[in-house]
């Protein structure tokens, strides 16, 4: 190490030789007296891999039987579609299907369930409380309390049939009979 104040000159830097490179060195046991070290390759994880396992490629195998398949088709659940109405059909209480415009620049479009709080027909705008999916076949519905916006008329993508209302865990659940159009955020 070099004091402060002091000037460095060039025999502290050692140029004429690169410095060496450690290898890494492998233990095999072949027998309890010999021990042999062998260095180790770059291609040694691959290498045991193609012995163990063979030079294989991974193909995806689709096996299905009848019964399984019988399963499949009891899990598909027909879409609920929302029926086409007029903004001035819709009462408070009712379930609707609104489109929202968001994402980081506006472009993006989502359709969320909502129930009809108030609907005000001067300034042609619904206040709705938005509902959230809480299984993946969307047909299981939550209110969000403080999820509450407005839409304007030409928002509202359709009116849904009313659902069964259920009380579990302290919360209000709204069940479908079909999978619902959402596409949530």
């Amino acid at each position: 190490m070099v004091s402060p104040g002091k000037a460095i000159s060039s025999s502290h830097f050692n140029t004429s030789e690169p410095p060496e490179k450690k290898k890494k060195i492998d233990t095999v046991d072949t027998d309890d007296e010999n021990l042999q070290l062998s260095p180790v390759s770059p291609n040694a994880r691959k290498d045991t891999r193609k012995q163990l396992f063979g030079n294989t490629k991974k193909h995806t195998v689709i096996i299905s039987s009848e019964s399984e398949y019988d399963e499949a088709e009891d899990t598909i659940i027909d879409e609920v579609p929302p029926l086409a109405c007029d903004a001035l059909e819709i009462k408070p209480n009712d379930f609707i299907l609104v489109k929202v415009v968001g994402g980081k620049r506006g472009k993006q479009t989502y359709n969320y369930l909502c129930i009809v709080e108030k609907i005000d027909t001067k300034d042609e705008v619904i206040y709705v409380m938005e509902l959230r999916s809480t299984d993946k076949l969307k047909t299981t519905f939550t209110p969000k309390e403080n999820d509450k916006f407005v839409c304007p008329f030409n928002d509202l993508i359709g009116i849904l049939p009313m659902p069964e209302f259920n009380v579990s865990n302290r919360s209000f659940k709204y069940t479908f009979e079909g999978s619902v159009p959402v596409k949530e955020m």
